[in-house]
């Protein structure tokens, strides 16, 4: 009797079985902090990487499209939910929007440019920058370019500690059912903009050096085309097909399908697929019954397998190497301060000028001090590019997880106060539901 080989079916599966396990377990032991979904995602990606599973076992690649289309579907229900034509009628300026992300970046882009000048050694040789009597340029194999590598460092180090995950943010307000209330609005607006701005000043920086084969060929007018179709034209188009569509399975098969052309779209003109599953859940009507009943099951079934599977990626691939010796672990905690308490400080005057109280102005500095995947991506293209190098890198995932974890705790406190606001408080988020 034979029996057969163990091949790429029977990886899968046992790739999924020990990604959802290892998750759950973590989920249970983390039962006190309200088990959040992003930390124990992420966690549970680290303590697989560091078990050294054999390949044939465990191979993350194998899922990796389902982590994909988890966060995509996520996307599009968020965008779904959130009611943001309202916010605008508050007078939301861009400027406020950026106001949490400019901070961070300003501080870190100096205090970058402060250890480098002043020459603290232990600071270039972790970054692998040796300083000369002019200047500092970009060196890649050996090929040096007229391109000051202190001032692309600077811009790189400024975005790492001043992004914020879109995605991940709008989990946790979808988790603690804060969607739809100011804070909640505002937060995803904020990380919304906070990752277009980020994308447009990486592919500068990137292209500045020639080195990432996306951003070089960026096409700026096929993004506002998307748009255009994405903003005038698909609403009527789906709304069309909408009135056509009588049960909730058909509904169910037209949002999955319509958030993967839209992400396949978006990835084609160079944005991330998130936005395009996004872009799609808001032009999707908000009071149909159909939708809503479909929203609930999506909701279930993406949160319970897909999302797990896309946050233990993140964990596996941000690698992380932990160092314990000095310079690794002072420069840790010094870009942990200038991430946290710059994107907080940002985000509470945002949060002020708006009119929310000093509670929610703090849940909203947490809340955007959360970071993710886009991170580690961001930071994997500096190592690619040699912008950054290992010890560099390990800073700067130590910093994103520390930030992520401190913007959670601090947000599962606060939400409990969000949710019992007063009196005035509950006119306003009465006056934004249409």
């Amino acid at each position: 009797m034979s029996i057969n080989q163990f091949d790429a079916i029977d990886t899968l599966f046992l790739t999924l079985s020990i990604a959802l396990l290892t998750t759950n377990l973590i989920y249970r032991l983390m039962a006190k902090f309200n088990r959040p979904i992003v930390l124990g995602g992420i966690l549970s990606g680290i303590v697989i990487n560091y078990l050294h599973i054999p390949k044939g076992y465990f191979n993350i690649d194998t899922c990796a499209g389902l982590g994909q289309l988890g966060i995509v579907l996520f996307m599009m229900l968020v965008g779904n939910q959130l009611n943001y034509k309202n916010l605008f009628k508050r007078k939301l300026h861009t400027p406020l929007l950026i106001l949490n992300m400019l901070i961070p970046f300003v501080l870190g882009f100096i205090c970058t440019g402060y250890l480098l000048k002043h020459d603290y050694s232990p600071y270039t040789q972790i970054t692998g920058i040796y300083s000369s009597p002019n200047t500092v340029f970009y060196s890649h194999d050996g090929n040096f370019s007229n391109i000051p590598f202190e001032l692309i460092l600077q811009i790189f180090i400024g975005l790492a500690v001043s992004m914020t995950a879109f995605p991940i943010v709008s989990i946790f307000l979808s988790n603690a059912n804060l969607t739809n209330s100011i804070v909640g609005r505002i937060a995803i607006l904020c990380s919304f903009v906070d990752e277009i701005i980020f994308w447009i000043i990486l592919g500068i920086v990137l292209l500045s050096v020639q080195k990432d084969t996306i951003i070089t060929s960026f096409k700026p007018v096929d993004i506002v085309f998307y748009l255009i179709f994405i903003i005038y034209i698909a609403p009527k188009l789906s709304n069309l097909i909408i009135r056509q569509i009588k049960n909730e399975t058909a509904m169910m098969a037209y949002l999955i399908i319509g958030c993967c052309i839209s992400s396949a779209l978006s990835d084609a003109v160079n944005l991330h697929p998130i936005f395009g599953g996004f872009l799609f859940g808001l032009i999707l009507p908000k009071n149909n019954p159909t939708i809503e009943s479909v929203r609930k099951h999506l909701t279930s079934m993406v949160s319970i397998t897909l999302l797990p599977i896309y946050f233990v990626q993140t964990g596996i691939v941000a690698n992380i190497h932990i160092s314990l010796d000095f310079t690794t672990m002072f420069l840790v905690i010094i870009f942990t301060l200038i991430a946290f308490l710059g994107k907080s400080g940002g985000a509470f005057i945002t949060g002020r000028i708006l009119g929310l109280n000093n509670s929610n102005s703090i849940l909203l500095g947490s809340l955007l001090n959360m970071r993710g995947i886009i991170e580690v991506v961001l930071l994997n293209i500096g190592l690619d590019a040699k912008i950054i190098n290992e010890k560099m890198y390990t800073v700067l995932v130590g910093m994103t997880i520390l930030c992520t974890f401190i913007g959670t705790l601090i947000s599962l406190r606060l939400t409990k106060l969000s949710k019992n606001t007063s009196k005035t408080d509950t006119i306003e988020l009465n006056e934004l539901k249409e």
